[in-house]
């Protein structure tokens, strides 16, 4: 007869996630059970079809596009990547409005700590003495 032991509520105890509709477990490197399932439908085809190496490949190309990942700005590592050379090849510019305030030949570009950073002079010929 197995021995009584004083067992309180608090072992029964244990934290509810604040959204429990929406709640699902991450399994494998924190992929839910919907992103395994999905990833293996779209890989078992090709898998079946071209190979193992292209089956896997798509499997995990697949994993990579779908799960987000909270440090890219809750963006897929692909997603991620592809905005990135989309914004490292466009060029860099600032466009400021090309006409000075009447009366002002000059405007200065500051920064937060009141340092400037360039300024624009006004080339209009009435203004220029």
């Amino acid at each position: 007869m197995p021995e009584k032991t004083d067992q309180t509520d608090d072992l029964l105890e244990y934290p509810v996630p604040p959204d429990l509709l929406h709640f699902e477990p991450r399994y494998i490197f924190g992929f839910t059970s919907t992103d395994l399932v999905l990833a293996g439908g779209i890989a078992m085809p090709i898998l079946y079809l071209l190979g193992p190496i292209p089956g896997l490949l798509t499997g995990i190309l697949t994993l990579l596009a779908i799960h987000r990942l909270e440090s890219l700005g809750n963006r897929s590592p692909i997603v991620y990547a592809l905005q990135r050379l989309a914004h490292n090849a466009r060029l860099q510019e600032i466009h400021i409005a090309r006409l000075l305030p009447e009366g002002r030949q000059h405007i200065q570009i500051l920064t937060w700590d009141m340092r400037p950073v360039f300024g624009v002079q006004s080339t209009d010929e009435k203004n220029t003495p």
